[in-house]
């Protein structure tokens, strides 16, 4: 599985980090966003990771 983001999304990501940059620190910001692609590249290799919590979500 590949892992897309929407455009908005990737925009929020990229405020974030940006927060993150000034607000803390530019190894804050890194690790932020290492955690996201870590996260996102389980997700891809592993979607069924987890439990459903309600309606099948």
């Amino acid at each position: 599985m590949k892992v897309s983001l929407h455009p908005a999304a990737e925009n929020d990501l990229i405020e974030a980090a940006s927060f993150y940059e000034l607000e803390g620190s530019a190894a804050l910001a890194t690790r932020f966003i290492a955690t996201f692609k870590r996260v996102a590249t389980l997700l891809a290799e592993q979607p069924n990771i987890g439990l459903p919590r309600t309606r099948g979500r």
